[in-house]
């Protein structure tokens, strides 16, 4: 699937032309005609091939993304699916926009604002991230972009977690890349999984902490064991998408240190507003050097409003008191409903963030039992490459009696499918 996928990334392979058929593939390659018919399959539901029934598949055109990001959740039912942060734990934007006093920002002017490197730089020391030059972007899935961009080409590799947040995947795809899904467990990445990828990426893209949608967060013990494998690979980009920040209730444990080309993106999206859009990153020179350059020639620069605001909120004892509470809060509501699955047998990950990964035997069977009471949960496929099933719940609403019944609904839920499936 990854070579059919590159080959039509680079060109080698062209809008309309002929796949060879399932069979002739298999004998060629020596697979299972079931494993080479997966694989078409999997490259049609993304657009890169199509079936014509007996006339054969054929190459369609690049992947498009779904934009299915956050879920619609129908009316009267609470939201436990779309991963946004609790809005009462979200600090008011008001009276830093109006303490803004104008802007005089204009061409030719720094593309960071003063104020919001002064007030990021020590941030990002202080949890032992190495920093030299900034930049700013609209987001971590735009700093990302920028990342990659800065080094890869169509047809290039990038490992990433599986399950992961599919946004990821989708953005690496829609840039002609190939995506390796590397298995993570609660402690992060898992170290033979990416050892067994090495050798065909170019990239990796990591979440340190509150991963999306395990809520993993990478243990000093296997932060120590990926740097060795990769040490091997000082070619390797690594990019660490740092989301959740203050609030994501673990320590920043990084792969950057010593290494020659990495970046680290810090997202304030979650803890201080979604709208502000901001997302600071730092890594080694000649990375941030050539995002900046490529910003220059796009949109110059992330609006100064945004970055002073965000800047000034940094600085706010007031904002620092709130992001100290949410990120408590979110520690005792994932303790809440962790508490909840482990009584009724249901064994889940959670050490971190948002979100909480219940593994159910079936998806809409556990999806639809927890909708019948009242409550969304988000279906693992969309997160999912080889992982097992799983569905994922946010934390951010939950309380005592919201967790018991939807524990007690993922445990029907999957009893019920088990039954279903004898």
């Amino acid at each position: 699937m990854e070579e059919i996928e590159r080959r039509i990334h680079t060109g080698e392979l062209t809008l309309g032309e002929r796949l060879d058929p399932v069979r002739v593939a298999a004998d060629r390659l020596g697979l299972a005609p079931n494993t080479v018919a997966s694989a078409y399959r999997d490259l049609a539901e993304r657009s890169l091939v199509e079936g014509r029934g007996r006339a054969g598949t054929f190459v369609g055109r690049p992947y498009r993304p779904s934009g299915d990001l956050i879920p619609g959740v129908p009316a009267g039912v609470v939201d436990l699916a779309s991963g946004r942060p609790d809005p009462e734990l979200l600090p008011d934007l008001g009276p830093f926009l109006a303490g803004l006093n104008g802007s005089t920002t204009t061409y030719g002017d720094p593309a960071v604002a003063p104020e919001l490197e002064k007030a990021v730089a020590p941030l990002l020391e202080s949890e032992g991230v190495p920093v030299g030059s900034l930049v700013v972007a609209g987001g971590a899935g735009d700093a990302i972009e920028r990342a990659l961009g800065a080094w890869l080409h169509p047809g290039d590799a990038v490992a990433v977690e599986d399950p992961g947040w599919f946004a990821i995947a989708d953005l690496i795809r829609a840039m002609g890349l190939v995506v390796v899904p590397v298995g993570i467990d609660e402690s992060g990445l898992v170290p033979s999984d990416l050892a067994q990828a090495l050798s065909r990426i170019r990239a990796v893209v990591v979440t340190p902490r509150a991963q999306n949608p395990t809520g993993a967060a990478t243990s000093t013990p296997r932060v120590g064991e990926l740097i060795d494998i990769i040490a091997s690979r000082p070619d390797l980009l690594v990019v660490e998408d740092d989301h959740l920040g203050p609030v994501a209730g673990a320590p920043l444990e990084s792969l950057s240190a010593g290494r020659e080309r990495w970046v680290h993106i810090r997202s304030f999206a979650k803890a201080l507003s979604p709208d502000l859009r901001i997302a600071v990153a730092t890594g080694d020179p000649e990375t941030i050097e050539r995002v900046q350059l490529r910003q220059c020639v796009g949109p110059g620069w992330v609006s100064h409003v945004l970055q002073r605001t965000t800047a000034m909120m940094l600085a706010s004892e007031e904002v620092g008191a709130l992001t100290a509470a949410a990120g408590e809060a979110y520690r005792v509501r994932r303790q809440i409903l962790l508490e909840a699955l482990s009584e009724v047998g249901l064994p889940a990950q959670g050490a971190s963030g948002l979100n909480v990964w219940v593994p159910v035997a079936d998806e809409e069977v556990a999806t639809r039992s927890v909708l019948e009471r009242g409550y969304a949960v988000r279906a693992g496929r969309r997160f999912r490459h080889l992982a097992p099933t799983g569905v994922r719940v946010t934390i951010s609403s939950i309380d005592g009696e919201i967790a018991r019944i939807v524990a007690e609904a993922l445990s029907g839920g999957r009893a019920r499918s088990m039954t279903r499936r004898a």
